[in-house]
């Protein structure tokens, strides 16, 4: 059943700046941790900037909505992370990302993973990414949608300065490697 909660017209800025919170100190998150989730919530119009470990944006559960927002100067200072991020569920269908305008992202040092403006990580699946614009400061160490499930809508996106621009993928070495009792995997 919808929780109908509603996030909107937030203001949120320099809410990651300690680097041994890690990346999961996001500004805004609809239901994401330690199996909570939410269903039907919506994150609209909200500006949000500064982190420099962490996005703007993560979720978890169904029926979701992250649309009309402004991300920006975010994941700087980390890697392999995303503006807006979901991840790690075949279940979570039906959730929306929608007319957000995401801007002057990246990392600009040498790593091994890009950061993306959307990040649909390790099976994450059932979702949609559509009208949003996208525009790294640097094509370095960026990307646009980086999916890696199954059932993932991407369409009318506007991309600009992105390499790559949408990556789908997926993950069924990631299976193996992390199988119980594997600890050969490359992390």
């Amino acid at each position: 059943e919808a929780s109908g909660n509603v996030v909107s017209n937030n203001h949120v800025y320099d809410y990651s700046n300690n680097p041994s919170l890690g990346s999961s100190n996001m500004g805004i998150s609809l239901g994401r941790g330690d199996g909570v989730f939410s269903m039907g919530d919506v994150a609209e119009h909200n500006l949000v900037h500064g982190g420099k470990y962490a996005g703007g944006f993560i979720y978890g559960g169904m029926d979701n909505k992250v649309q009309y927002n402004e991300i920006y100067n975010v994941i700087t200072d980390t890697q392999d992370a995303g503006a807006i991020y979901a991840g790690r569920r075949f279940s979570e269908y039906g959730n929306l990302v929608a007319y957000n305008y995401i801007h002057d992202f990246s990392f600009k040092y040498s790593q091994r993973y890009a950061n993306r403006a959307i990040y649909w990580d390790d099976y994450q699946s059932g979702q949609t990414a559509v009208g949003n614009i996208i525009v790294a400061d640097s094509s370095e160490n960026t990307a646009g949608i980086l999916t890696i499930g199954a059932d993932n809508v991407i369409r009318g996106n506007i991309l600009v300065n992105i390499k790559p621009g949408i990556t789908l993928g997926d993950r069924l070495d990631w299976v193996s490697n992390f199988a119980p009792g594997n600890e050969s995997y490359d992390s």
